[in-house]
């Protein structure tokens, strides 16, 4: 067997935990900053559109109501029906007031859509906070199972380790 070289035969300093190695405490890489600029860009962007994204969540929950008009086109001994959603609101107060001339060419009639139930949902958990769940576990035999529950102690905020 071949003698090593003295420089070799000393304990190496390469591994283990070395004083200053590594990235400092609370300093974070490129990608989570990037990634914190983006999400604060999208909670702003959400921000300046609330009463926006409300309104459109509401209606969505609310389901929604569309006012039709059939108008009958003659054309000598045969007749076409043209359906088209009204969106003039002088018309719309007008069929609602009861007020609109009937017409022997003209059919008006509402249609809806139904509400969203995860619109519902989503808007109640947010004004009323989320409905506590429940969830009933057993084994297949529908006797009780123990489970083991470890507490951590709480982290120190400054160096972020376990104490």
């Amino acid at each position: 067997m071949a003698k090593q070289p003295e420089n070799l035969k000393k304990k190496s300093n390469w591994g283990g935990k070395r004083k200053n190695a590594g990235r400092k405490l609370g300093k974070q890489n490129k990608a989570t900053k990037e990634k914190l600029a983006t999400l604060k860009e999208f909670k702003e962007r959400v921000r300046k559109n609330a009463d926006r994204l409300f309104n459109s969540q509401m209606s969505l929950a609310e389901g929604c109501s569309f006012l039709f008009c059939i108008k009958t086109i003659k054309k000598g001994n045969t007749s076409k029906r043209i359906t088209k959603k009204v969106s003039d609101p002088k018309i719309i107060k007008a069929y609602l007031d009861d007020e609109l001339d009937n017409k022997k060419d003209e059919y008006y009639f509402i249609s809806t859509e139904k509400p969203d139930n995860r619109a519902i949902d989503s808007m109640l958990d947010r004004a009323f906070g989320r409905a506590t769940q429940s969830m009933e576990l057993g084994n297949k035999d529908g006797e009780a199972f123990t489970t083991k529950v470890i507490i951590l102690p709480e982290r120190n905020e400054k160096t972020k380790k376990i104490s």
